[in-house]
């Protein structure tokens, strides 16, 4: 089944986009890649059956949420992933 294009990933993209341009947000099917200045700052997913917070996938923090994030909370999230 295709999720629809207004899911949760989406919206979390919006917010990225809409309140820290600096980064550049890439759209996966499970999740979000972000990036600045060509470096990879952190991967956003958005998945109930794990915890959420942040782990590591090689050197890249994986950041998982069960809902969109609130503004705070993603800048919080961001900056600890720089």
């Amino acid at each position: 089944m295709k999720k629809p294009i207004n899911d949760d990933l989406q919206k979390t993209s919006v917010l990225i986009k809409q309140y820290f341009p600096d980064y550049r947000v890439t759209r996966k099917t499970n999740h979000l890649l972000l990036s600045k200045q060509d470096r990879k700052i952190a991967m956003i997913t958005m998945d109930k059956k794990i915890a959420s917070g942040q782990r590591l996938l090689g050197n890249v923090p994986v950041i998982n949420y069960h809902r969109v994030p609130n503004r705070a909370q993603l800048a919080a999230n961001l900056q600890q992933a720089e």
